[in-house]
C-alpha cells in the first residue's frame, strides 16, 4: 500500500541519522497526548507527555483488500494509585489515533507527523500482577470494523423523531402493526 509522504518527511527519511518518533493521542475523559520521546514536545498546540519506554505498539498491519486491522498499546510503569483512576476512565468506543513523526538534529518536529493508525477502544485491561510495575492494555479496533456491526432500524414514530426531530409522519403507523385488512371479500 502506497502512501504520500510531504518532501520534509521524505528527506527526513534519507538523511544520515533518522530519528523517527511515535505520537499518541487516547481519548479517555480527556484527551490523553503521549509520545515516545522523553520530556514534554510542544506540536499542534498541544503539550505531548513523553513516556520514553514505557509505551509499547504491537504490530501494525495494513492490507491491499478492506478489511479492519487492529493495533495494541501497552503502558507500563503507571504509579499504583492512578490504576484505580485508569479502569474508571476506560470506556469503549472511545478513539485513538498514532502518528508516525520524526524530529530533527534540534529536536523539532520535522513537517507533520503521519496518521499510521486510527481505532476505537475495544477492550481495555489492566495487569496488575507486579504491583511496581503495572501494565495497562489497550486493544483498538479500526474503524471499518463498523461496517461489520448490525442495524437494527424501526419504522417507528420514536425512531423517526431519533432522525428528524419534530417529524410526525409516521404517528399513526403503531395504529397499523395488528390491523388485520381482509382484500377481495364483499
Amino acid at each position: 500500500m502506497s502512501r504520500s509522504l510531504t518532501t520534509d518527511m521524505a528527506n527526513g527519511l534519507q538523511a544520515p541519522v533518522v530519528r523517527p518518533i511515535l505520537l499518541f493521542e487516547l481519548e479517555f475523559s480527556t484527551v490523553q497526548y503521549l509520545w515516545t520521546g522523553i520530556g514534554t514536545l510542544a506540536w499542534n498546540a498541544q503539550n505531548w507527555l513523553g513516556l520514553g519506554n514505557m509505551l509499547e505498539l504491537s504490530a501494525v498491519e495494513e492490507t491491499d483488500s478492506i478489511e479492519a486491522r487492529g493495533f495494541m498499546l501497552k503502558l507500563s510503569g503507571a504509579p499504583p494509585d492512578q490504576i484505580e483512576l485508569a479502569l474508571e476512565e476506560l470506556q469503549t468506543r472511545r478513539y485513538g489515533i498514532i502518528r508516525l513523526g520524526l524530529l530533527d538534529a534540534s529536536g523539532a518536529i520535522v513537517s507533520t507527523p503521519k496518521i499510521m493508525c486510527r481505532g476505537r477502544l475495544d477492550v481495555g485491561e489492566i495487569d496488575d500482577s507486579n504491583p511496581e510495575k503495572p501494565i495497562i492494555s489497550l486493544q483498538y479496533e479500526n474503524e471499518l470494523i463498523d461496517l461489520e456491526r448490525a442495524r437494527e432500524w424501526r419504522y417507528t414514530d420514536e425512531h423517526q423523531k431519533l432522525l428528524h426531530d419534530g417529524d410526525a409522519s409516521l404517528r399513526y403507523i403503531s395504529r397499523y402493526a395488528d390491523l388485520v385488512i381482509y382484500w377481495g371479500r364483499g
